[in-house]
């Protein structure tokens, strides 16, 4: 449980720690499988581009990444109100006025915070398929939607920074916010802290 003396905001960026280690690991172990996979059935990485296309190779990513990411986050938040790290930290989600934040503001919370990740992994495989395949650069599109994914992400961090940890740009548009775990309670009643 959260030390009650420190910051919400250090306990929020605890939790982040915590669960990207969590999603660098399963990354890392996908990594691996899927080098051993290609190494003993395709005698190498194939190249994607050529056989599904950029939209296959982006889907497939998405498919053995993003997803996968984006259920933990969703299952351990509306099961628990928080991940594995805000458990950690002594942190929870809740709806914006302290009460169990619903499935469906919890979905909504798990879209958004992974938009701007999900926009960039868009712009980089045509990048990468652009000038690695058809050797010339991008059109301005894919440069304007990884800028965007840039300032998306400047704009999380500020947020997160002005509210002191509270909200972060999903959790207005999901009408949740970030608070201090209170003790396991009956559901549908408060299971966060320090809401004004």
């Amino acid at each position: 449980m959260a030390s009650p003396s420190r910051p919400l905001l250090a306990l929020r960026l605890a939790a982040l720690a915590i669960d990207g280690a969590v999603i660098c690991g399963y990354a890392a172990v996908l990594f691996a499988t899927t080098m051993a996979v290609y190494r003993t059935t395709a005698g190498g990485v194939p190249d994607l581009f050529s056989t599904v296309g950029v939209a296959g190779a982006h889907g497939l990513a998405f498919a053995t990444l993003t997803a996968p990411v984006g259920l933990y986050l969703f299952g351990t938040e509306a099961v628990h109100q928080a991940t594995v790290g805000k458990r950690i930290a002594g942190v929870a989600i809740a709806s914006h006025t302290g009460r169990r934040a619903g499935v469906g503001a919890v979905a909504v919370r798990t879209i958004a915070k992974l938009a701007p990740w999900e926009l960039a992994h868009w712009a980089v495989f045509r990048t990468v398929y652009h000038e690695e395949h058809l050797g010339h650069s991008p059109p301005g599109i894919v440069f304007a939607a990884l800028c965007g994914a840039n300032i998306l992400l400047v704009a999380y961090v500020a947020v997160v920074l002005l509210t002191r940890g509270r909200r972060g740009p999903h959790d207005y548009l999901a009408r949740t916010a970030v608070a201090r775990a209170a003790a396991p309670q009956a559901r549908g009643t408060t299971c966060a802290t320090g809401f004004d």
